[in-house]
């Protein structure tokens, strides 16, 4: 492998890769992660005994991970048995499989980052499982960006550090859709299926099989296919380009092995799909996500070349356009500069006949194919795809906004490995001078045309500073040598997102609180009954990480069976049949039955006594609340334990 890829020693990856490993286990046996769960503190009122975050501060846009999967990941670890496979706190059927947690189950053999849960306590467990992320989405863009420049070891570790800490990968990097996970399972199997066509031995060819075959798993397992699908059209299009390269090359036996590989992958997961059918069935058709589908067509310009206003931003402070910083999260868009020299430079090749300085022979096939993967994705954002051609092509399941995953993991790519020449700028003499204007003036077009939308955000020192980042990156682009520009470029980046996801140690929060030794200490002593929360979104899913039954709160696929002894009508079913965060409330006077309603896409509001029929059947046996209820809302209940300094009062059922 080494040798093919051109580098002057045997394995150059060595040094840096054992500097890793020291650094992950090191911060794992200090229980290190980048968990927002300090946040906790701030929900609970509980300031004064707020510890965990050691450097920068917890996110509450990041409420995907401190509120629904650290949470949902203490449930599974908690509950009696732990590890399963099916959860109802979490959701119908196998929902545990369809979330990236720790289940006792096959799978987890192909997903290391859950490794550590298996024979580490909680929190350490937890510090692998973020740590691998990471140190796995780094490694693995390396590796990537080792095979795509043929060794360019420097160029590797520069842009998998700019992928990285992108402002579209950081703000979304403890999603539901587990991105760390998903691109760096995606990145290895590319290199995998490298080695696999490459003239190696036979054993290292079966090592990069078996890493290949776990890749497959571990992506299809991640289970966004908004995400996924654009990637999948982004490796084939730089397969493509291998394929191209080596059109004169025997490549047969590397089809054997592929084949092989996708065979056995497919067989591993066959079991999977028939396990979680009947779980798929339900979320296909559910009313969101289920029923959701896209032709495209609903990105603004301003929002593709977004990434130029992805710098001075944060928690609170993001572009008025978007909802909150982690929806207007973007990558930088170099990938146009690096077009821009592509054209030049072939047109002076065709007319002037001589080099402008960009030397493409060894990655001209890589770049066009990036090239025109872009202009796909692209155009399905921008103008839309026909229905149909939406529904074949599968992009139908990918929204614009994550149509941007594809676009800016290539175009980062394409600007990177535009950088693979010798230590000289891209342009020169009066190229170089004409470019900077041009570059200065799109900057500030761009910043002064978007103000109108932006008019918070974009103040006139932001806009200025803004305009004169991007002039700066892409004058560095253009006139610096290559590794000057990548370092500029990876402390930008840093400086702007490396604290994206705050240093914190442990998880004391969801563990050691008050509120959290009380109701774990009621659950440990009672763990069959069934728990609800109510009034707030956030309640329920800090009793779930107790491990507690908990009838409320963040369900992945709808709990149908409880819901439909609830709506026996049915009358409410488009409100219900669907991701949610299901919010209780006490019934509204003068209300005499359940009633539900609809709150946003992915949330709704359900008013129901908690001693209705329907939730006594489910086995609900406590109730929490913010608040002392009056003596009228404590028909059937009893008060078990006050927590006035967390607001949390928890009652019992009589």
């Amino acid at each position: 492998m080494v040798t093919v890829i051109g580098t002057k020693t045997a394995y150059p990856w060595l040094p840096l890769l054992g500097g890793v490993l020291v650094l992950f286990v090191a911060l794992v046996a200090l229980r290190i992660n980048g968990s927002s769960s300090t946040f906790w503190y701030y929900d609970l009122h509980d300031l004064k005994n707020a510890q965990g975050a050691l450097l920068g501060s917890p996110k509450p846009t990041r409420s995907d991970e401190w509120m629904v999967w650290t949470p949902a990941i203490l449930a599974q670890l908690h509950h009696h048995p732990s590890m399963p496979v099916e959860n109802p706190s979490l959701g119908a059927g196998t929902s545990p499989l369809l979330m990236s947690l720790p289940v006792r189950h096959y799978t987890m053999l192909s997903r290391p980052q859950l490794w550590g849960f298996f024979f580490l306590d909680t929190e350490r467990g937890f510090s692998w499982y973020w740590n691998f992320k990471v140190f796995g989405l780094l490694a693995a863009f390396y590796l990537l960006l080792l095979v795509l420049t043929r060794g360019r070891s420097d160029i590797a570790i520069l842009g998998s550090i700019a992928i990285s800490y992108s402002s579209f990968v950081q703000w979304w990097f403890s999603s539901p859709p587990m991105l760390p996970e998903m691109l760096a399972s995606w990145a290895v199997a590319l290199v995998c299926g490298w080695i696999l066509f490459q003239p190696a031995a036979a054993w290292k060819k079966m090592g990069a099989s078996l890493v290949l075959v776990a890749c497959v798993i571990n992506f299809v397992l991640c289970c966004y296919p908004p995400f996924e699908i654009p990637l999948i059209y982004l490796g084939a299009a730089l397969f493509a380009a291998f394929l191209w390269t080596s059109r004169r090359s025997p490549t047969h036996r590397g089809w054997i092995w592929t084949g092989a590989c996708g065979f056995a992958a497919v067989a591993l997961l066959w079991p999977v799909f028939l396990e979680c059918r009947s779980t798929l069935e339900i979320l296909a058709h559910t009313s969101y996500p289920g029923t959701r589908r896209h032709h495209g067509g609903g990105m603004s310009f301003a929002q593709f070349f977004g990434g130029l206003m992805n710098f001075f931003d944060g928690e609170r402070e993001h572009a008025d356009a978007y909802a909150n910083t982690s929806e207007a999260g973007n990558f930088l868009p170099l990938w146009i500069l690096a077009m821009m020299v592509l054209l030049l430079n072939a047109w002076e090749k065709r007319f002037v006949r001589r080099d402008i300085g960009l030397p493409l022979a060894r990655t001209s096939s890589l770049l066009v194919a990036l090239g025109f993967f872009i202009l796909f994705l692209g155009t399905y954002a921008l103008f839309g795809f026909p229905g149909w051609l939406a529904q074949i092509t599968g992009l139908g399941f990918s929204t614009e906004s994550r149509s941007l995953i594809g676009i800016g993991i290539a175009g980062m790519i394409f600007a990177f490995l535009s950088l693979h020449r010798e230590e000289k700028p891209l342009l020169r003499s009066w190229y170089g001078a004409g470019a900077a204007v041009l570059i200065i003036l799109s900057a500030a077009v761009y910043v002064v045309g978007s103000r109108a939308a932006n008019p918070i955000f974009l103040t006139t020192t932001r806009s200025i500073l803004l305009a004169s980042v991007a002039t700066g990156l892409g004058v560095s682009y253009l006139l610096l040598p290559a590794r000057v520009f990548g370092c500029v470029l990876c402390a930008a980046l840093l400086y702007n997102n490396f604290l994206v996801n705050p240093i914190s140690q442990g998880l004391p929060s969801l563990l050691e609180s008050a509120a959290a030794r009380k109701i774990a200490a009621i659950y440990q002593a009672d763990p069959e009954a069934g728990w609800a929360a109510y009034e707030r979104s956030t309640l329920p899913q800090f009793v779930l990480a107790s491990g507690a039954h908990v009838l409320n709160g963040v369900k992945i696929v709808p709990p149908l069976e409880l819901l439909r002894q609830i709506d026996v009508s049915g009358a409410s079913r488009e409100i219900y049949n669907r991701y949610a965060y299901i919010v209780f409330r006490l019934p509204r006077p003068g209300e005499s039955g359940p009633h539900f309603e609809s709150s946003t896409p992915d949330s709704y509001r359900l008013f129901i006594s908690p001693t209705d029929p329907a939730l006594r059947a489910a086995g609900l046996k406590y109730v929490v609340f913010r608040r002392v209820l009056t003596p009228e809302e404590t028909t059937g209940l009893t008060l078990l334990n006050a927590l006035p300094e967390s607001q949390m009062w928890i009652y019992k059922l009589l």
